[in-house]
């Protein structure tokens, strides 16, 4: 029947019948060998009687043919696409991001007022704050702005530019990325 193949010739029994594995399917009866499902799709189930029984691997994995899962992309790495047919479709996170989990579809960018200057990266731990002297007013920032020479900003973390304080009169500084100015 459909789902099973026999390899043998001179048969007697139903029983030399055997079952289509996971990751195939036979669509005709009297088959001789099942069908692998083609690569970027899968079939969990045993003994499936068509090509419909392959599903299409998820975004966040992809699959060789004849596969009974899709394989997940590790953590730092992410696939937007469906039905993937290798591991090269798992793309390494961009600097500025990080991903922590297995099979995602994108990376998560850090937040403003931090960096990450690393590729392939699974913690958000490796989002960094910004140092004082400086800020980051984008989300997925690669490093941090530095404050300009006469402007100065106590704080890490900081947001905007606007956290980069003009040095008052009767002060200067020299060097861009300060966190006080020097009194006169």
């Amino acid at each position: 029947p459909s789902g099973s193949y026999n390899s043998n010739t001179g048969s007697t029994s139903s029983s030399s019948c055997v079952t289509c594995p996971t990751g195939s399917y036979s669509s005709s009866p009297g088959s001789s060998t099942c069908t692998q499902c083609s690569a970027g799709s899968y079939n969990a189930n045993t003994g499936s009687p068509s090509s419909s029984s392959c599903l299409t691997c998820p975004v966040g994995s992809y699959s060789n043919a004849g596969a009974s899962t899709c394989t997940q992309c590790s953590a730092g790495r992410y696939n937007p696409n469906t039905g993937s047919t290798s591991a090269s479709a798992c793309v390494t996170c961009p600097i500025g991001s990080y991903n922590s989990n297995n099979g995602a579809s994108a990376c998560t960018q850090c937040p403003i007022g931090s960096y990450n200057s690393n590729t392939g990266s699974t913690s958000s731990s490796s989002c960094l704050t910004c140092p004082v002297g400086s800020y980051s007013s984008s989300p997925g920032s690669s490093t941090c702005i530095q404050c300009s020479a006469g402007s100065y900003n106590p704080n890490t973390g900081s947001t905007a530019a606007s956290s980069c304080l003009t040095c008052p009169v009767g002060s200067y500084n020299t060097n861009a990325g300060s966190s006080s100015c020097t009194q006169c």
